[in-house]
């Protein structure tokens, strides 16, 4: 798995860096609510909380007042979805 980095500085992606970051995470949570978190893994969960850390933040998403709330209705089902373990296969993948 590739670290989550912005490829121009090398720095950790936040929120608030990159309007077109703001507005992949907003999609990213909108699919995975969408689908009520049901593939959701611990990792996946961790990142997208992560990246919402700080909600003070000038986040690109928030000059769309429907859309975050969306955001933020999505991360508070998010907080409290069970995430899934992904179990390897027990045989190589073809």
């Amino acid at each position: 798995m590739l670290p989550n980095r912005d490829f121009d500085s090398g720095n950790a992606t936040k929120a608030a860096e990159y309007s077109l970051i703001d507005d992949a995470y907003a999609k990213l949570l909108a699919q995975l609510s969408e689908r009520k978190f049901d593939l959701t893994t611990p990792a996946l969960r961790d990142d997208v909380l992560h990246f919402y850390a700080d909600l003070s933040a000038p986040i690109e998403t928030k000059k769309d007042t429907v859309r975050w709330q969306k955001v933020l209705t999505g991360l508070d089902q998010l907080k409290s979805a069970n995430p899934v373990s992904i179990l390897a296969a027990d045989g190589p993948v073809k």
